[in-house]
């Protein structure tokens, strides 16, 4: 999303990377029980408002594309659809004169209504429908350059592991994976230890074929989380971490069929966190 709105001409502000004044921030300001990312989230919000933008993109992402033809539901986490509304309960945005942009985005869907919503969103920008469909059009093609990149390093990280049980794979979703502030370095400390440590997105998941046992799944990351499952199963060479925080919506009943989809005679090594500063 970040590319469409570099694409449609806008400069694009982005929030710092998450530590632990961004952490203490959001965790003050949030006013429900929810996990450590959502609460992490509010840290971000608050920074971008320190940094005087006047127009915040935030959209309620409701669903990703779908991994299968015979799946047909891909949802992300409620937490995830809901907080663009949910944070206005903490966050009083006309008060700090921040205009925010919420689209409803569901990806899963035809791609039209995608581009029905982002050509009204642009319209309130200035805008015209042609200049907002040729963003879409050009941003829709970097993500495949970029998807190749992960799927690359990940297959050169198992060629170069040869013993068994000497590489891990880090099941978590972006919203752990990508912030070293929200997963505490992990995947750091495992390389500083000897072990290849390959996040999740860096195995072949489109390998793999739940239809036959997970098609009621409708947590994209559940799927995703499955499909690794296999991989790690299958593997030899792999040990499974998985990296959670509390309060996190879909796991307590989702962490059981995890564990008997990572089953194996090796270990498979479960890490609840929670990871607000002290």
């Amino acid at each position: 999303m970040a590319d469409f709105l570099f694409l449609s001409r806008f400069r694009v502000v982005i929030s710092e990377k998450t530590n632990k004044r961004l952490i203490g921030k959001g965790v003050e300001k949030v006013v429900a029980e929810t996990c450590f990312p959502i609460k992490v989230a509010h840290g971000h919000l608050l920074d971008l408002i320190d940094k005087g933008v006047d127009t915040i993109f935030l959209p309620s992402v409701v669903s990703m594309p779908l991994s299968h033809p015979s799946l047909d539901r891909s949802f992300v986490c409620p937490y995830v659809q809901s907080f663009p509304y949910a944070v206005r309960s903490a966050l009083d945005f006309k008060s700090y004169g921040v205009t925010v942009l919420t689209p409803v985005i569901k990806f899963a869907d035809d791609p039209k209504v995608v581009e029905k919503e982002l050509v009204k969103m642009g319209r309130k920008l200035g805008k015209s429908a042609d200049e907002v469909r040729e963003a879409i059009r050009k941003a829709q093609n970097r993500p495949g350059q970029f998807r190749s990149l992960p799927d690359t390093a990940g297959a050169k990280k198992r060629s170069k592991t040869s013993n068994p049980g000497t590489s891990h794979g880090c099941h978590q979703s972006p919203l752990q994976r990508l912030r070293p502030g929200v997963n505490l370095g992990l995947p750091q400390k495992l390389r500083d230890l000897g072990v290849t440590a390959i996040p999740m997105d860096m195995l072949p998941l489109d390998e793999v074929d739940l239809v036959d046992q997970w098609q009621d799944m409708y947590w994209k990351y559940g799927q995703k989380i499955y499909s690794a499952a296999q991989l790690v199963r299958n593997d030899p060479r792999l040990h499974a971490i998985y990296i959670t925080n509390f309060a996190c919506g879909p796991i307590p009943s989702f962490s059981t069929s995890s564990r008997k989809s990572f089953a194996t005679s090796r270990t498979w090594s479960s890490r609840w966190m929670n990871t607000a500063p002290t």
